[in-house]
């Protein structure tokens, strides 16, 4: 027979699973009222397998769940059972969210845990978060009583600056409003 590969270990050695986990945004910033996505990368590092990994994501108020892949647990919107998870394997969930319109502009934080059993029976949970950033276009100003001076009518513009490229932390500047000429 043909062995292209084995693990050894010592008499009374127990094999453990071990879990990274690594949860992103599809969009950063986001503006209220618009749809982006979050991704959560759960793998299994270590030599031994687990099984029932749960993964339970804490929505931020303002989020409202639109759809998932795989599907949440039924009669939730943020559980999801991905089952037995064998060593050196991962598993994504995709959980697409939209920003409700009335949301603050700010940071939002996103918590995810996962939890699972190893093989003495005892369960785990590690856990991770994803900030993201929330901004707010719009506009509108002005009216006969005030505005830019130019018939009142105004445009807010949202500019972004990149504070550290090397993670490509952002955040908004100051809107900038110009008057509008007919």
């Amino acid at each position: 027979f043909n062995v292209t590969g084995f693990t050894s270990h010592q008499a009374g050695e127990t094999v453990e699973p071990s879990f990274v986990i690594i949860k992103t945004d599809s969009n950063d910033p986001v503006n209220t009222g618009a749809n982006f996505n979050y991704t959560i990368n759960v793998t299994n590092t270590g030599a031994g397998n687990a099984t029932n990994v749960t993964v339970t994501d804490v929505y931020p108020a303002g989020l409202t769940f639109v759809s998932s892949q795989p599907n949440a647990r039924a009669g939730t919107e943020n559980t999801f059972d991905l089952g037995n998870i064998t060593n050196g394997t991962s598993v994504l969930v995709n959980i697409t969210m939209e920003v409700d319109i009335t949301v603050t502009p700010g940071t939002i934080t996103n918590n995810v845990n996962v939890t699972y059993i190893n093989s003495t029976s005892g369960r785990f949970v590690n856990t991770t978060s994803e900030d993201t950033l929330i901004t707010q276009l719009g506009g509108g100003g002005g009216g006969a009583g005030g505005g830019s001076g130019a018939g009142g009518r105004s445009r807010r513009v949202q500019t972004t600056e990149i504070v550290n490229e090397t993670n490509a932390t952002q955040r908004p500047k100051l809107p900038v409003f110009t008057p509008i000429t007919k």
